[in-house]
């Protein structure tokens, strides 16, 4: 893995933290604070180098729920098991605005009857937002887990789908503009 680099930036959704080694983006993590990612991040990491060139990347993966435009520049590193890069493989395709069950996804990596392997392999995602395990819910409709706190994967889906119906009625309304 070498050597990681991390830089920590406080958002519109919170503190995002991004970590990058030499393959690509390895980790990004969400809070309610810079000191408190930091400090945990640290811990679990006490050879990682700071580098606040890389704050632009943290804001920029904030800003994917809200308008899609933050896309990681740099190439996502899948640390997990084939299920697990399976499962996020999937998530990476549902669209920004729009929700899937975990037994829907279960179904859809033609694994129906494994709905908690899917969870574990959410709660298991290094790499937030780019992997959005804020889109699976559970079949009743219910928020289900988020590993960064139910409040926050609320409002990841509300602000997705606020700015996806933007989007549409933007579009909408180009159609309808009249020649010139």
């Amino acid at each position: 893995m070498g050597k990681l680099i991390h830089a920590v930036a406080e958002t519109e959704i919170g503190a995002v933290l991004v970590a990058v080694g030499s393959d690509g983006l390895r980790e990004v993590r969400l809070g309610r604070s810079v000191a408190s990612l930091l400090s945990a991040f640290e811990a679990e990491f006490p050879e990682s180098i700071a580098d606040a060139t890389l704050e632009g990347t943290a804001v920029g993966m904030a800003l994917l729920p809200k308008d899609g435009t933050g896309a990681p520049p740099l190439p996502l590193v899948l640390a997990g098991t084939p299920f697990q890069r399976l499962v996020w493989d999937r998530l990476r395709s549902v669209p920004r605005g729009t929700t899937l069950s975990y037994a829907a996804l279960a179904a859809d990596v033609r694994a129906p009857k494994a709905v908690r392997a899917v969870a574990s392999a959410c709660g298991a995602n290094r790499i937030a937002l780019a992997i959005p395990c804020h889109r699976i819910i559970r079949t009743d409709g219910g928020l289900g887990g988020y590993r960064w706190g139910l409040g926050l994967k609320r409002r990841l889906l509300d602000l997705e789908s606020l700015n996806r119906e933007r989007g549409e009625m933007s579009s909408i309304r180009q159609s309808f503009r009249s020649p010139r």
